[in-house]
């Protein structure tokens, strides 16, 4: 049964990851690849016409363009690095009140857990709501849904690069403007790393999907480990993966502290150039974000 009308999958993809080039594209079992996998996912959500894969305008991701023609796939090309304007741009010319985010690099993610957050995310009338803080789902079940309104809001109120670039930090920066909310699994299974990050993570995926596919599968947590428990090298190279268990699934990524310290040295140096009522407003957000990571 679809989510409805008004609801669209937004499957964000690029080529250009420099950990992973062409990640979302790269075979992995049966003619399917990552981006082919979560699109097939998706339409088990909302019908074609409501997901669209949404990448760059760059001539890198040409190739991204041309697989979804091939296969008659929604596509929509915006920013090259500001995410968060890529899904503005998108929500003005679709007719759409919510956007499901699903990253590319995630095929063995369960469109029933998109399911229950969603039936959550209207339940509780929230403006956006993760599975970040605590994180307890693998990584690779990332969940992000966010309302028109508050995404709206978010590309208004953005100050800084790291906010375009990560469209959900202005709302996380903002709880008391925005309603958010938190799905979290009964036990934290944040250790596991179930996405396509690292060239070390090709070889687990792939064998994962195949699996998948010879026991006539569908992705799921419960499956995987099914898989997991009947294969000891698989389960092997699970455990190889895993990571240490996060308090923040945002802010596990050195990036990603990395590009707030960078937010704060630009909103520093545009103090020079502002006005009071302005600098008031930097001093603020410099605030919010020197308490995000600790300073």
């Amino acid at each position: 049964m679809y989510l409805g009308d008004g609801v669209s999958v937004a499957i964000v993809a690029r080529m250009n990851s420099s950990r992973l080039p062409g990640k979302c594209i790269l075979p992995l079992a049966d003619d399917e690849c990552s981006l082919s996998i979560v699109h097939a996912s998706a339409g088990l959500l909302v019908p074609d016409e409501q997901i669209h894969v949404l990448t760059t305008t760059d001539s890198s991701d040409d190739p991204i363009k041309s697989f979804c023609d091939d296969r008659k796939i929604n596509c929509f090309r915006g920013h090259r690095e500001y995410v968060l304007d890529r899904l503005y741009d998108y929500f003005l010319y679709h007719d759409t009140h919510t956007i499901i985010y699903w990253g590319a690099d995630c095929p063995l993610m369960d469109e029933n857990l998109y399911r229950g957050a969603y039936k959550l995310f209207k339940q509780k009338n929230l403006h956006y709501l993760s599975n970040y803080d605590p994180p307890t789902y693998p990584e690779g079940y990332d969940i992000n849904i966010i309302s028109k309104e508050c995404l709206m809001g978010c590309y208004t109120s953005a100050l800084t690069p790291s906010q375009r670039i990560n469209p959900f930090l202005s709302a996380l920066l903002n709880p008391k403007k925005w309603k958010i909310g938190n799905i979290e699994n009964s036990k934290n299974l944040s250790n596991h790393h179930w996405s396509l990050d690292f060239a070390e993570d090709l070889k687990f995926v792939r064998a994962i999907v195949k699996s998948l596919h010879e026991h006539n599968l569908r992705p799921s947590i419960e499956n995987i480990f099914y898989i997991l428990n009947m294969d000891e090298k698989l389960k092997n190279l699970d455990l190889n993966l895993q990571r240490p268990i996060q308090k923040n699934g945002f802010l596990n990524s050195p990036n990603i502290i990395d590009e707030i310290q960078a937010d704060i040295n630009f909103l520093k140096s545009k103090k020079l150039m502002s006005d009071k009522i302005t600098n008031k407003k930097i001093d603020i957000e410099i605030s919010k974000l020197q308490t995000i990571i600790g300073v």
